[in-house]
């Protein structure tokens, strides 16, 4: 046992600091200067498998955005068997911003989204791509907001979301949960050292994408479109941003645990191919895991006043970490009624997390049914 206690103890030590540092950095400068009003030509690619009930939500916010530039809707039918098609032509009927393309004109050795994604950037005029996906709901100053980020200095922009909770334990946890992702992603950004992005609001370079041959080397990874494809960027020196918009982007809120974790074993897919690409990135993951899992196994094992003492500390530290987020547009009020429940939950979850990940590809591919 007291290698147990040991070895929990440097682990836990480890954490702690890791997330005092994160803390730390979210203050820090950024090196790089947003440019005003900024109307370079910009292709906004969306894929939609079976996107129906959230397409038309996502066309009235792309049709009310107030940027001033040159800009086209690319969205991309990836073997939708809904009234996708449909909705996706008679748009581009009506406003000839919008671009239909399907997934089958994207490179035949990718596989889920990235073939979809594939068939939009070569459809893309323009050079900037800003990608989301159909069941998030931008900002009316989504784009104008992220293009004063696409300067000559800038090669790859990662941007903010966030989710609006409902009343379900579900929502607020994710909620939480999404907040201390984003901070996270924001810290590593402002050192240079980006780790993680989201899909769900990013953008690069069309030259980008072609310099790194696409997803030709992640073809047969379950996602890969987001996190892993920054980190082949990172590697072939591409400048990497975070967007600091003022209004970030709203993604979908689960209402069901169920819903809530597939999404984050489907996240969680590729995490084992991140120890190459960003060993750091890996490796906080890996300390993350074996914190929530040596916790719990205190309490288990009857450790109940080293349990208590190492829960209290490590949600201390988490704590003062979430509180800096107020200081980013992630945050605007900070709840700690909704950070407690997630600061609890988070154990188990962790757990569940880290062990199903190593299937994720196995149990789920690009989602059969929707978006």
């Amino acid at each position: 046992m007291t290698y147990l206690i040991v070895f929990t103890s440097i682990i836990f030590i480890i954490y702690c600091y890791k997330i005092n540092k994160f803390k730390r950095k979210i203050s820090s400068p950024q090196i790089f200067k947003p440019i005003e009003n900024n109307t370079v030509p910009i292709s906004v690619i969306i894929a939609v498998k079976n996107g129906a009930n959230s397409l038309l939500s996502l066309i009235k916010c792309l049709k009310n955005q107030t940027y001033s530039g040159v800009l086209e809707f690319i969205i991309v039918d990836d073997e939708s068997n809904d009234d996708t098609y449909k909705i996706i032509k008679n748009i581009e009927n009506e406003d000839s911003r919008f671009k239909y393309t399907s997934s089958f004109n994207g490179n035949n050795i990718l596989s889920f989204k990235k073939k979809a994604l594939d068939a939009g950037i070569k459809f893309a005029s323009h050079e900037w791509l800003l990608f989301t996906d159909v069941d998030c709901r931008p900002h009316k100053n989504w784009v104008k907001e992220m293009a004063e980020f696409f300067t000559n200095n800038a090669d790859y922009v990662v941007g903010l979301s966030s989710t609006i909770p409902s009343e379900t334990k579900v929502s607020l946890f994710q909620s939480v949960d999404f907040q201390m992702l984003m901070g996270a992603t924001i810290a590593q950004c402002n050192i240079r050292k980006p780790w993680a992005c989201t899909g769900q609001n990013q953008a690069y370079r069309k030259s980008l994408f072609n310099k790194v041959g696409g997803f030709k080397y992640i073809s047969n990874l379950l996602q890969g479109d987001d996190s892993v494809f920054m980190q082949i960027c990172r590697h072939n020196n591409a400048n990497i941003v975070i967007a600091l918009t003022k209004n970030v982007m709203i993604a979908r809120t689960e209402n069901s645990w169920w819903s809530f974790l597939k999404q984050r074993m489907r996240w969680a897919g590729d995490s084992k191919y991140m120890l190459k690409l960003c060993p750091n990135f890996f490796l906080m993951s890996l300390i993350t895991f074996l914190t929530n899992l040596l916790i719990f196994t205190l309490l288990i094992l009857g450790h109940i006043n080293f349990f208590i003492m190492c829960l209290i500390i490590k949600v201390g530290f988490e704590a003062k970490f979430y509180q800096s987020l107020t200081s980013t547009p992630i945050l605007k009020n900070n709840n700690y009624e909704n950070f407690i429940l997630w600061s609890l939950l988070q154990i188990p979850y962790i757990i569940l997390m880290g062990t199903i990940s190593l299937w994720s590809h196995q149990l789920f591919g690009w989602d059969k049914s929707k978006n």
